[in-house]
């Protein structure tokens, strides 16, 4: 087995290309470009789903970023409806606030 080596993203395209057009044979495509079966077997599936783009080489980079005022909406809503382990949770009330909401609660009754 050949051991991979870096390459180009046009070198990626012209490996694929070559595998395509020799009938998807690895070996020959191994001992003509010296890249790794497994390599090759990637690039060809990425190829095949996404098209030239998915052999771009996106390690280490985030993600595409929300545009801000989406990213200001889901804030919001978090800070207005945190949400916990076991659902909803109370907004956090300041400590005038909490004894009026406790006053005006309905409570259970003891009586059955």
């Amino acid at each position: 087995m050949e051991k991979g080596r870096k390459t180009t993203l046009e070198e990626r395209i012209e490996i694929v290309s070559y595998c395509i057009a020799h009938g998807k044979d690895y070996a020959l495509t191994i001992k003509e470009y010296h890249v790794s079966y497994y390599q090759i077997y990637g690039w060809l599936r990425k190829f095949e789903a996404e098209g030239p783009k998915g052999l771009l080489d996106r390690r280490g980079r985030r993600k595409d970023m929300l545009p801000v005022s989406e990213i200001a909406q889901l804030s919001e809503r978090r800070l207005n409806t945190g949400t916990g382990k076991h659902g909803a949770v109370r907004r956090r009330l300041p400590p005038m606030e909490r004894q009026q909401a406790a006053r005006n609660s309905p409570r259970k009754s003891a009586a059955r």
